[in-house]
C-alpha cells in the first residue's frame, strides 16, 4: 500500500512538473469570463518537448480554477478530458458522450480554445474532434478537421469581445466549374462584420477535403458596407490580376452566394480599388449587382 501511495505521490508530482510552471517555454491556453461572452488569454511556460504532453498540460491548465473571480473555466465539470492522438501535423482529440451536453455557445467557445491553443504548438496545423470515435456532428453535419484559420481574430487579450457566427460559404468543386456549400460556425471579433468575416474566409480558403479555393489568396478587403440590402465589396486589384483555376463566374457568385446567404443581403457590388467600371477576365462586368446563383451550385 505505502508503495502504490508513493507512485501516486511521484505520479502527481510530474504532472505538476509539467503544467502551469513559471519556467520554460511559452505557451497559451483560454479561460472565458463570467458572462461567457470573452475568450481570455493566459500564459503558461512548459518544460517539456513533447507535444502529447504539452497539450494535456494545457488542458490541465485550463481544467484549474483561477485565482481571478472574472476568469471562468470553459468547460463543464460533467464533460470529460479527451484522449490526444498525435500523427504529424493533425491532432485527434476522442471525447465521451458527456461533451454532447454542452450547451451550443459554450461547445464553440470551448472548441475554439482548444484549437487556438493546439495549432499554436510546433508542426500541429490540423485538429479534429471525435466523441465516442466517431466524428463530431453539429447542427446535422460532420464538423471534420478545423485549423486556427476557422476561428478568425485570435482574441489577443482579454478585453476583446468574441462572438460566433454560422456562415454559407461557396467554394469551388474539384472542376472547378461549380459551387459548392461549406458551413461553418466562425469565431470573430466583436468589431468585424459578418460581411468582412464571409470574405476574408474565403480568401483564407477552406479546410476541408473536397472543396477547393476560388479566390487568391492575397486578395485584400479594402472595404465593405450594406446599404438597402445592397452589399458594396471593394477588393484590392489582385482579385482580377491573379488566377485561381476555376471557370469566370466562380469568383464572383462564389462571394456572391456567400454573402446573400447572410441576413439583410439581396445583391452584391464588386468594385477593384474603388472601380467597378471594368471587366473580370475580360468576360463579366462589374458594373452590375449580382444576385445569388442557385444554377451553379452542385447539389
Amino acid at each position: 500500500m505505502k508503495k502504490i501511495t508513493g507512485m501516486i505521490l511521484i505520479a502527481t508530482m510530474l504532472i505538476n512538473l509539467v503544467a502551469c510552471q513559471t519556467s520554460g517555454s511559452s505557451y497559451f491556453y483560454y479561460y472565458t469570463n463570467t458572462s461567457c461572452v470573452e475568450l481570455i488569454k493566459k500564459e503558461t511556460k512548459l518544460k517539456t518537448d513533447s507535444n502529447e504532453e504539452i497539450i494535456k498540460a494545457l488542458i490541465n491548465c485550463m481544467g484549474t480554477k483561477s485565482s481571478d473571480k472574472k476568469e471562468c473555466v470553459i468547460k463543464p465539470d460533467y464533460v470529460t478530458d479527451p484522449t490526444v492522438s498525435i500523427s504529424n501535423d493533425y491532432c485527434l482529440l476522442d471525447f465521451d458522450s458527456s461533451y454532447y451536453q454542452m450547451d451550443s455557445y459554450t461547445e464553440v467557445l470551448y472548441r475554439a480554445a482548444m484549437v487556438k491553443e493546439i495549432t499554436q504548438l510546433k508542426d500541429i496545423e490540423y485538429v479534429e474532434f471525435n466523441v465516442d470515435g466517431e466524428d463530431l456532428v453539429k447542427n446535422n453535419k460532420e464538423v471534420g478537421v478545423m485549423t486556427a484559420s476557422d476561428f478568425v481574430d485570435d482574441a489577443n487579450n482579454g478585453d476583446d469581445s468574441v462572438e460566433w457566427t454560422n456562415v454559407t460559404l461557396y467554394f469551388a468543386t474539384k472542376s472547378g466549374d461549380k459551387l459548392i456549400r461549406y458551413n461553418r460556425t466562425l469565431s470573430h471579433s466583436s468589431n468585424v462584420s459578418a460581411e468582412k468575416l464571409v470574405i476574408e474566409t474565403l480568401i483564407k480558403g477552406p479546410t476541408q477535403a473536397g472543396f477547393y479555393r476560388t479566390l487568391p489568396s492575397d486578395v485584400r478587403v479594402l472595404s465593405v458596407s450594406v446599404i438597402d440590402g445592397i452589399c458594396y465589396l471593394n477588393l484590392s486589384s489582385e482579385f482580377v490580376d491573379e488566377m485561381v483555376n476555376v471557370t469566370s463566374e466562380i469568383p464572383i457568385y462564389s462571394i456572391t452566394n456567400s454573402l446573400c446567404s447572410l441576413e439583410g443581403i439581396d445583391a452584391v457590388r464588386i468594385l477593384v480599388n474603388g472601380d467597378s467600371s471594368i471587366s473580370f477576365r475580360e468576360s463579366i462586368s462589374l458594373d452590375t449587382e449580382f444576385e445569388f446563383n442557385e444554377s451553379l451550385i452542385n447539389e
